[in-house]
C-alpha cells in the first residue's frame, strides 16, 4: 500500500469507466444470459454509481474470477463435490451484489448515495470505532469539494460540513453521535434490503449470499440468520447460510487481504483461516473451502 491508513484513492475517469464496463459486462452475460436474471434499471442505476465512485466493482470481478477458477477446479479434481447451478447462481450474485449497500438504504437519492459511498471509499481509518461522522467530515480532504485548494474553501468550508450532516441527516442517521465503524456496519443491511425489494429482479434465494457476506465477522443483518444457520425469513429453496454463501463470504475476505493489504497468498490463507475459525472452527464446509482456496489461488499472482 503507498499509504498506511488508505490503500485506494478514487480512480481517474478512464478507470471509472472501465469499472463501470466490467460491471455492466458481468450482470449482462453471468446474471441475464446465463441464469435469466432480469436485474431491475434501478438496482444497475446503483451499481453503476458503485462503480463511477469507488473500486468495489473491479474487487467483486476479482472474487467472481476467483470462484469460477475454483469451480472449474473441482470439477476437473474432484466432481462429487462439484457446486450445482443453483449454488453457483448464488455465488455469482453474492459476490456481485454483496456491496450494493454501501450506496446507501433503497431510499436514498442521488446525493446521499454519493456521500456514503465516498465515506466508504477511505478506508483504513485507524480510530473508525470512535470517531464520529461529525469529525470526520471535518478533517477529510476526499470529502471536500473540488475546489478544496482554492482561497474561498477556507472561507465557506464549516458550512460545507455543515451541509454533509444535513445529507447524513436527511438518512435519519445523526453525524455527532454514529461513529464511522456503525455506518461501516449498516452496508450488510442496506444490500438486504435493496435486494429485498419488490421488483429489484433479485432471485429471493440469492439474496441472503449477498447480504451475509460478513457473516464470520457476526454480521446478521435484520436478523435473518437463526443460531443454527438456518434463516427466519423465506427464501424459497434456500433454507440455511450453506456452501454457495460461504464461499461468497471466504473470497469477499481473501481478495480484501491480497488487492487492497497487500498481503501474500499464505498471509491472506492465515487471515482467513483465523477469521473462519472466530464462529465456524469445525465446520467442515468452511474448511473444503480454505483448503480449496489455497490449492486453486496459490500460483495466481496479485491483480493490482
Amino acid at each position: 500500500m503507498s499509504d498506511s491508513r488508505r490503500s485506494r484513492p478514487f480512480r481517474d475517469g478512464e478507470d471509472q469507466a472501465r469499472e463501470r464496463a466490467i460491471s455492466v459486462a458481468l450482470l449482462a452475460q453471468l446474471l441475464s444470459e446465463e441464469w435469466d436474471v432480469k436485474i431491475a434499471p434501478w438496482l444497475r442505476d446503483r451499481l453503476d454509481v458503485l462503480a463511477r465512485l469507488s473500486p468495489t466493482t473491479a474487487d467483486e470481478a476479482s472474487a467472481m474470477k476467483a470462484a469460477g477458477d475454483i469451480f472449474e477446479y473441482i470439477d476437473e479434481h474432484d466432481p462429487d463435490r462439484s457446486y450445482s447451478r443453483g449454488e453457483r447462481l448464488l455465488v455469482r450474485v453474492g459476490t456481485l451484489l454483496s456491496d450494493i449497500g454501501k450506496t446507501g438504504p433503497p431510499n436514498a437519492n442521488e446525493e446521499q448515495q454519493e456521500l456514503i459511498l465516498r465515506i466508504f471509499a477511505i478506508e483504513n481509518v485507524p480510530d473508525r470505532e470512535t470517531v464520529t461522522l461529525t469529525e470526520f467530515f471535518a478533517r477529510e480532504k476526499a470529502l471536500k469539494r473540488p475546489w478544496e485548494l482554492v482561497w474561498y474553501y477556507r472561507i465557506f468550508s464549516r458550512q460545507w460540513q455543515q451541509h454533509l450532516q444535513r445529507i447524513i441527516r436527511s438518512l435519519g442517521l445523526d453525524p455527532d453521535r454514529m461513529t464511522l465503524k456503525e455506518l461501516h456496519d449498516l452496508h450488510s443491511a442496506w444490500t438486504y434490503d435493496l435486494l429485498s425489494v419488490e421488483d429489484s429482479g433479485i432471485p429471493p434465494r440469492a439474496i441472503p449470499a449477498a447480504a451475509c457476506h460478513h457473516r464470520t465477522r457476526g454480521d446478521n443483518p435484520r436478523g435473518i440468520i437463526a443460531d443454527d444457520d438456518t434463516y427466519t425469513v423465506d427464501f424459497g429453496s434456500n433454507k440455511a447460510f450453506s456452501r454457495a454463501e460461504k464461499l461468497v463470504n471466504a473470497l469477499d475476505i481473501y481478495d480484501a487481504c491480497r488487492r487492497r493489504s497487500g498481503m501474500t497468498h499464505q498471509e491472506a490463507i492465515a487471515a482467513l483461516e483465523e477469521e473462519i475459525r472466530r464462529r465456524y472452527a469445525d465446520d467442515p464446509e468452511f474448511l473444503e473451502i480454505l483448503q480449496d482456496i489455497n490449492t486453486v489461488l496459490d500460483d495466481q499472482t496479485e491483480d493490482e
